[in-house]
């Protein structure tokens, strides 16, 4: 009955369209089975506009889109579409997307787009909806929550509750983001020094997916009292970006398809040598013109400028 419940959950509480990212994203390989391990490959680069420029400020304000589906609760964006039906008008909606963007950080190095494009990835892409955010039980946006980026759902042929445990790695090198996810991920998924304790626990006490039965379901399962906590299966949700010289027109399919090869050489060596063979991942390389570019674009379309970056940092630093 469980399983035929879980699948039932997973079913009904995803969103988004697959399809949605075609405008934006160019698929360069996808769910390719990485040797001797459990992992599926994606390669994807960002689209082109008709001139040849790189659509990295477009791309940035679709991921933009997502914050409310990925820092709000179900229940709270539910109840705010339901009363703005009833006014005719948007204003509640509106309301909860100023009080997400302000939980973002204003740091100049921070990881959250990153972290957002791997909700988008997971949940609208490969359909594992999002469980819990790591955004919506901060208090203040001059601080990192530490901790996985979010924790995603599935649901193997046995009808087994998976938990996709995410992290999100952007960096200016490919070696520097791969060495930080892999070492990130590894702990959380082989359950090192309760590396899973604190998020679960957080897990647990906000889940909330707008419906109580399913709410209620999901958390007993994750009860660590429960015999059924035995079935569930940690997997990886991994995405990492990092710089390199791969937009130029001349660049061929060759060199691109030479480059993928690399990465799933060194992604498959790195799983194996921390033991993550065995583990269910799904892997993202995302290269970008310039991480750092990202980083400022982003905080710019989330309303973040410099004169309110610094204000924040000024403030954080003075109630240290």
């Amino acid at each position: 009955m469980t399983e035929n419940l879980i699948t039932k959950i997973i079913d009904d509480i995803r969103r988004g369209e697959a399809s949605s990212l075609d405008a934006y994203l160019k698929t360069v390989e996808h769910a390719v089975d990485l040797e001797e391990t459990q992992t599926k490959f994606y390669a994807h680069m960002i689209q082109l506009d008709g001139n040849g420029g790189v659509r990295s400020k477009d791309f940035i304000e679709f991921i933009a889109r997502h914050i409310i589906q990925y820092v709000i609760p179900r229940s709270k964006i539910l109840e705010a579409d339901e009363r703005d039906k009833k006014a005719k008008m948007s204003t509640h909606l509106m309301r909860l997307r100023s009080d997400a963007a302000k939980l973002f950080t204003p740091l100049k190095k921070t990881g959250e787009g990153g972290e957002m494009l791997l909700f988008i990835l997971g949940e609208v892409l490969l359909g594992l909806p999002q469980l819990f955010c790591k955004m919506s039980v901060k208090t203040s946006g001059g601080v990192h929550y530490h901790g996985a980026d979010g924790v995603h759902a599935g649901v193997n042929q046995e009808g087994k509750l998976e938990l996709y445990w995410g992290e999100s790695k952007l960096h200016k090198s490919y070696s520097g983001a791969l060495d930080d996810c892999v070492g990130s991920i590894s702990p959380i998924l082989k359950r090192e020094n309760d590396a899973d304790h604190e998020d679960l626990l957080l897990l647990t006490t906000h889940l909330n997916l707008a419906n109580s039965t399913y709410t209620e379901a999901v958390k007993n399962i994750l009860n660590k009292d429960n015999p059924e906590f035995n079935g569930v299966i940690y997997c990886g949700l991994c995405l990492i970006g990092f710089d390199k010289d791969l937009y130029a027109k001349e660049t061929s399919k060759e060199a691109i398809d030479k480059h993928c090869k690399k990465w799933k050489e060194d992604i498959a060596a790195k799983l194996k040598n921390k033991g993550l063979s065995e583990f269910k991942i799904h892997f993202f390389c995302l290269p970008f013109v310039s991480v750092q570019d990202f980083r400022d674009e982003f905080l710019r379309v989330m309303g973040l400028s410099d004169v309110q970056v610094a204000e924040i940092i000024k403030k954080n630093t003075a109630d240290e």
